[in-house]
């Protein structure tokens, strides 16, 4: 039977355009409104042909402004189908302005449909985040009727607010508005940020980058959304729906690039009206399990809407006051019992990774330390990374954090050369197999690795490096969570110049391997920024006789470029000529560059 099983070839899956030919065969002409024939292949036809792939830009105009221009009285009711609208939003950001314009003037003369569409509505996405993008650009000559155009669409969104945040569409495009109303970068409009591109804007400060400064009646219209959400009496409900829950935390992240003082009070009001203990929405915790030792737990944690938009509260919060407020109302006391829960545990890590009072920072850290064993066990490791993080941002409980974390981990100051190595695992010291040379890295431990990496004194993780052999470190820098670990100790102002002479003499015999890894070479590299004259040529004399070894490598090739090995070998003095060029240059910058290789820890 498994045999039969794994002989069974799963089916490639259709891409979009796939399958809108295969159902045109079968007389289905997209989902949404219906197409003719004709227009329906036609669609198809201008799928097919990529902005991108067209030689220049002017052919590219005569291709983009000949589609907008057969849609010409049929904006609107070709939004409506599912596959003419994705060929509209993928060509609105290469239409000309004017063009841009005079399609949004027609697309928008009834906006209810357009905004509670399936389809319709990414297209009025598209359309306000290009047209926002474009009115903010001085030299632009469309600049002033593009400025129309998003008021009157944000404009027409805000007076229809009360209807449209519960309606899955027309909520995406009051966030989109939002957005584009405070400039900063959209994540709601579809097609305009890729996905490592939505990653970066998980952090808090990119999220609230201002793209550019916006005109004075994008951000009065802006006011004019939070100051009505701010009387509204749903306000406690919306915070614990998902879909309105996401739009609370768009006005947060736009009032916090364009109106700190109106972000304090929205802040203070969701922390009053939805937060605090007494206040939640009832009988959202039915099937919700916390740890036994959890006492009066806020309502808001059975909640994950409302737990999302408390993360995000914190994070934009303009004052270190309301960050206290949060912590003396809603976590002191509670700490362990959240930290241990797998919904409740992230509100606290994005409360330590925004302390920034050194003695509130202690209280919390006293709280958790006892629980560190408890926190590790059910896997919520982020906890002790954050906590880590804090320690290293405020220098203060340093020391009590390792020796915590090895009572965690079981390990005695008898056996801390193995520190290094639980981190990384991430286990107890009894499940610990030293004979093992392939070592499973975790991500949360190289990260909790590399912070203590930071501390101020490092000596225990250092002296735990040390204590590996040179095989297991190759193979923990050669690994895509590891091979940061060696950019911490390279870079690390706490780790001294003679650590790092241990570590470029014990990893002797594995700077081919390291060259030659994708990873490793990268690893290879942090060593090499911040290698002297005499660690270089450590290096250099075992890579040289190899040289055919690493030319014949995709990443060896890179690294015998970029330390010109073939200089080395033939011509060993220039090279250390060029060498000390590049070093004396380094320390004639030093006091403008920064000097990250300083001497503090032997």
């Amino acid at each position: 039977m498994e045999n039969v099983n794994k002989s069974k070839k799963r089916k490639k899956r259709l891409s979009f355009f796939q399958h809108a030919k295969k159902e045109a065969k079968r007389g289905r002409y997209g989902k949404g409104s219906q197409l003719d024939d004709d227009t329906y292949q036609y669609f198809l036809r201008v799928m097919q042909i990529k902005p991108v792939d067209f030689e220049t830009q002017e052919e590219r105009n005569v291709f983009v402004n000949n589609v907008f221009a057969q849609l010409e009285g049929q904006e609107a009711n070709c939004s409506f189908n599912q596959l003419a609208s994705r060929v509209i939003e993928n060509l609105i950001p290469w239409v000309e302005d004017e063009v841009l314009r005079n399609f949004g003037i027609k697309f928008c003369q009834d906006l209810r449909p357009i905004c509670t569409d399936p389809f319709a509505s990414h297209v009025l996405q598209t359309l306000v985040s290009n047209a926002s993008s474009r009115s903010l650009s001085v030299d632009n000559s469309e600049q002033k009727s593009l400025q129309s155009l998003v008021l009157q669409i944000c404009s027409y969104v805000l007076n229809n607010m009360e209807e449209f945040v519960w309606d899955t569409y027309a909520n995406h495009i009051i966030r989109t508005c939002l957005e584009c109303l405070s400039g900063i970068p959209s994540v709601s409009a579809t097609g305009q940020n890729n996905s490592s591109q939505k990653s970066t804007l998980n952090d808090v400060s990119e999220r609230t980058r201002v793209e550019r400064e916006v005109p004075p009646e994008y951000k009065s219209l802006l006011r004019e959304y939070v100051n009505r959400l701010i009387l509204w009496p749903q306000l406690k409900e919306m915070s614990y729906d998902t879909l309105t829950s996401g739009l609370l935390q768009t006005v947060l992240y736009a009032l916090r690039a364009v109106d700190e003082k109106l972000c304090k009070m929205f802040v203070k009001k969701l922390l009053n009206n939805c937060f605090l203990p007494g206040v939640g929405k009832s009988g959202e915790c039915e099937d919700k399990k916390l740890p036994e030792d959890a006492q009066s737990i806020p309502e808001l944690f059975y909640s994950e809407p409302a737990v999302r938009l408390m993360e995000t509260a914190i994070a934009v919060s303009p004052t270190t006051k309301i960050s206290t407020q949060f912590y003396a109302f809603i976590f002191i006391g509670r700490l362990i019992a959240l930290s241990k829960d797998p919904l409740a545990n992230f509100a606290v890590q994005r409360l330590l990774a925004n302390c920034k009072c050194k003695v509130e920072f202690e209280a919390m850290f006293d709280e958790i330390a006892d629980g560190f064993e408890s926190i590790f066990s059910r896997g919520n490791i982020g906890v002790i990374v954050n906590l880590a993080q804090a320690c290293v941002r405020l220098s203060t409980r340093q020391s009590q954090f390792i020796k915590n974390l090895m009572k965690a981990l079981h390990c005695s100051d008898a056996e801390q050369n193995s520190l290094a190595y639980l981190v990384l695992g991430l286990v107890k010291h009894e499940d610990w197999k030293p004979n093992k040379e392939e070592l499973s890295v975790q991500l949360n431990g190289s990260v909790l690795l590399q912070t203590m990496l930071k501390f101020n004194k490092p000596i225990k993780i250092v002296n735990s490096l040390m204590e590996m052999s040179a095989s297991e470190l190759k193979n923990i820098f050669c690994d895509p969570k590891g091979s940061h670990i060696m950019d911490a100790y390279m870079m690390s102002e706490y780790v001294g110049e003679k650590s790092r002479e241990r570590m470029v003499r014990k990893l002797q015999g594995t700077y081919v391997a390291l060259a030659c890894s994708k990873h490793g070479s990268r690893a290879l590299d942090a060593i090499w920024s911040a290698a002297t004259m005499k660690q270089k040529l450590i290096i250099m004399d075992e890579l040289a006789p190899k040289d055919a070894i690493l030319n014949s490598n995709q990443f060896g090739h890179i690294i015998s470029g970029k330390y010109g090995l073939s200089l080395y070998k033939y011509k060993a003095e220039d090279w250390k000529d060029v060498q000390g060029k590049e070093h004396r240059k380094k320390a004639l910058f030093a006091d403008i560059i920064g000097d990250v290789q300083k001497d503090s820890v032997k």
